[in-house]
């Protein structure tokens, strides 16, 4: 039976409540939706996702059944960002 350590990193974002979890292969999970407050007010951030490794790293859903299997018994998500204050004006 596989258990993991999963540590989130919400890179920008605000604390979470909750930043590490225990996860079983094959269980079911819910992962929090983080948010991202702006530095001038002018910023908007939206969450996109969690990844694997980085913030280019693989895609995971917040919720579902794990199903990442890994040699590592710690994974490290990291939160991805979209500045959704940005519009073009054509």
């Amino acid at each position: 039976e596989k258990v993991y350590t999963v540590y989130l990193h919400v890179n920008g974002g605000n604390e979470l409540a909750q930043s590490v979890y225990t996860i079983k292969f094959g269980d079911a999970y819910t992962l929090p939706t983080p948010t991202r407050n702006s530095v001038d007010n002018d910023d908007i951030y939206t969450f996109t996702s969690w990844r694997i490794g980085s913030a280019k790293g693989s895609k995971v859903d917040t919720s579902g059944v794990w199903t990442y299997d890994s040699a590592e018994e710690e994974i490290h998500l990291y939160a991805t960002w979209k500045n959704s204050s940005w519009t073009n004006n054509y």
